[in-house]
């Protein structure tokens, strides 16, 4: 979740950024969020649903590896009409993560602890943005925003090994229905 959630500031506070370097007027960056906002409004109920028909923990590897994908696909735009086309990502890099994230990490623990273990997992959020924030922010100043989303990605990526390697290679952590 840490490492997911240091992709964030790059897939969304930076992406306005990045779309105004490249010429975006504040109306279209306003279409960008209500693209996004779209997309989430859409993918919600649906994912909800996949998670109730193949459970949490493959709406979360959906996620996982969505967000490198979303991060890596924004080092090729040039044109801020570009920048619509990963938000389409959104559907599982937001939507998917939150909704997954929150049943998963709820039937993971007993029923006594489902509150520390959602606190754990905001967070390991809130901590990924605060440390991904001024690390991407640098990033591109010094670098450009291909370094920063390539940087990103890899950074996303961490985050799919390690959630593989916990969840679905691991022997000794078995989750029957998820």
């Amino acid at each position: 979740v840490f490492f997911f959630s240091l992709a964030l500031p790059a897939i969304f506070n930076f992406t306005y950024v990045f779309a105004n370097d490249l010429g975006a007027d504040s109306s279209f960056i306003g279409l960008l969020g209500a693209f996004q906002g779209c997309v989430a409004l859409i993918a919600l109920p649906v994912l909800g649903r996949g998670v109730d028909r193949i459970g949490a923990r493959w709406i979360l590897l959906f996620a996982f590896m969505a967000m490198p994908s979303r991060a890596f696909s924004l080092v090729f735009v040039e044109s801020p009409v570009w920048l619509l086309a990963p938000i389409l990502f959104h559907f599982f890099t937001w939507a998917g993560f939150e909704i997954a994230g929150v049943l998963f990490v709820s039937r993971l623990a007993d029923s006594g602890n489902r509150g520390l273990a959602q606190a754990m997992f905001v967070s390991a959020q809130v901590l990924g943005n605060l440390v991904g924030s001024p690390i991407l922010g640098y990033l591109a100043e010094e670098f450009g925003y291909s370094i920063m989303y390539c940087v990103s990605s890899l950074m996303a990526l961490v985050g799919l090994v390690l959630f593989l390697r916990q969840h679905w290679l691991s022997l000794t952590h078995e989750i029957s229905t998820e």
